[in-house]
């Protein structure tokens, strides 16, 4: 066989293949939905015309309708234009009404219904129960307010575009088909706290809706809702992380804490929504666990936590950098010792406890590594002081205020609840005399004594060689054996 055979017997196999997919797909209805109708504005009959509306050629089930003011002219120009039960795609362009009657009859026999680049701020009422609607495009028709009903009653809608509207709230829907597409993008005054109902609402019926644009699909968030801190608006893709973090966030049986979304990152090219977790004022005795993915900041303040173990030991806590733990009963802070935390942190808060010792050389490391980003609150807990923290803790303390600006209100729990910075070394450090305290002069009695003896035995051996005396000592001890031995 012919290589030019051969290719041509490769190319028919994949044509083939390529048909029978796509056949499959249409017959099983798998295939993305329809679009819409959407005939160009050239289309359009002039101004002047009486009837506003005209079959667009050759398809004589399409009819485009322009330069309509009123629901008595729409009608009018029907049926003018002759337009029956054989249409079955209308778009209406350059329409302008108060609002539009989603029951009208005008739509009974319609598949696809499309009102573009119009101004109707409401659509009221709802389709009917018979309506055959497949398709529905409303995209720059300025709608504000649509009645939430409006397409509850289409078992055969598969496709609905609100784009480029005034939305703040969106319909209820009833997905019948296996594939349902809506587009809602840029509705720049869209309430992420409907979006948000919206979207859960879908998944709890387990509904699968696919959204166009989605690139181009936010909402807007005010001081109101938690979830979104530092943005106005929302993006889709962050609409549903946030919803994925409210499934996350810390939880038991009688509190559930509070997750947000703080901001956008980029980490080694790849998109992250840092988590900021609040858990304050919940009567936690021990810290929450598991936290959401990526959680940066954690705030347990008020609760009655007496332990930092986790911070070390569990592995939801790796990417913590601001931790807030105000007004608990927390006893010390050696548990940070192994933990990933100290070496990144960025704010360590932990006011009001009942911390007695700060753990110099546990900190040291940790502010000697890019210390302007550093900061931490230690004010308000009752150390035990002693020399150690007259002579050591004191000059650490001012040394680091840049960082520790709160050092000033570290108290002591002994000495009259002195400041620690106010400290006298020299009344702090002051114990009770031991012998061993005297050693230094026992030491110089000892040398003072050899030198007096060594001066004596010089002295008598001066005058011994001088005048042939012996010492008094010497001469009145008595004779020995061997004495002849230097005689």
């Amino acid at each position: 066989m012919s290589s030019g055979m051969s290719m041509c017997l490769v190319l028919t196999t994949l044509l083939c293949l390529v048909f029978s997919s796509t056949t499959l797909a249409a017959e099983d209805g798998s295939s993305h939905s329809p679009d819409c109708i959407h005939i160009p504005f050239e289309n359009c009959p002039q101004p002047t015309d009486i009837c506003k509306c005209v079959y667009v050629k050759p398809d004589s089930n399409s009819v485009i309708c322009c330069h309509i003011t009123s629901d008595n002219l729409l009608k009018e120009s029907l049926s003018c234009a002759g337009v029956g039960k054989s249409v079955t795609a209308l778009h209406l362009r350059n329409v302008t009404f108060d609002k539009l009657d989603a029951s009208s009859e005008h739509w009974q026999y319609l598949v696809s219904l499309s009102v573009t680049d119009s101004q109707v701020p409401r659509l009221v009422k709802r389709f009917g129960s018979t309506f055959g609607l497949i398709c529905l495009n409303f995209s720059n028709s300025g709608l504000a307010e649509i009645d939430p009903r409006v397409v509850t009653q289409l078992p055969k809608l598969s496709k609905l575009v609100l784009s480029h509207n005034n939305l703040t709230l969106l319909p209820e829907i009833n997905v019948h088909m296996s594939h349902f597409v809506l587009d809602v993008s840029e509705n720049h005054h869209l309430n992420c706290q409907a979006l948000r109902a919206f979207h859960s609402d879908l998944q709890e019926k387990n509904r699968a809706i696919m959204f166009d644009n989605e690139n181009t699909t936010f909402c807007t968030t005010g001081s109101e809702y938690h979830w979104f801190n530092s943005t106005e608006l929302v993006s889709l893709t962050q609409l549903r992380f946030s919803i994925k973090v409210d499934e996350e966030c810390p939880q038991g049986p009688n509190y559930k804490c509070s997750c947000s979304i703080i901001r956008l990152v980029s980490i080694s090219k790849t998109l992250m929504y840092p988590v900021s977790v609040d858990c304050s004022n919940r009567r936690l005795t021990s810290l929450p666990k598991p936290l959401p993915n990526f959680t940066t900041v954690l705030n347990v303040s008020y609760n009655e936590i007496t332990d930092l173990i986790e911070l070390s030991t569990d592995p939801t806590y790796q990417d913590v950098k601001e931790f807030y733990a105000d007004y608990n009963k927390i006893k010390e802070l050696k548990p940070l010792e192994s933990s990933n935390f100290l070496h990144k942190f960025v704010v360590l808060s932990v006011v009001h406890n009942e911390i007695t010792s700060i753990p110099i050389y546990i900190l040291n490391d940790a502010l000697d590594r890019n210390t302007k980003s550093k900061f931490v609150s230690i004010a308000h807990n009752r150390i035990v002081c002693d020399c150690s923290t007259a002579q050591i803790l004191k000059f650490w303390l001012v040394a680091n205020r840049n960082i520790i600006m709160d050092s000033d209100q570290l108290y002591c729990n002994n000495f009259n609840n002195q400041r620690v910075i106010e400290l006298d070394q020299n009344k702090v450090c002051v114990y009770k005399k031991h012998w061993s305290d005297y050693i230094q002069y026992i030491i110089a009695l000892e040398i003072l004594l050899l030198l007096m003896l060594i001066s004596k035995v010089t002295y008598d051996y001066w005058v011994f060689k001088t005048t042939g005396y012996l010492p008094w000592p010497a001469s009145k001890m008595p004779k020995l054996p061997c004495d002849w031995v230097f005689e």
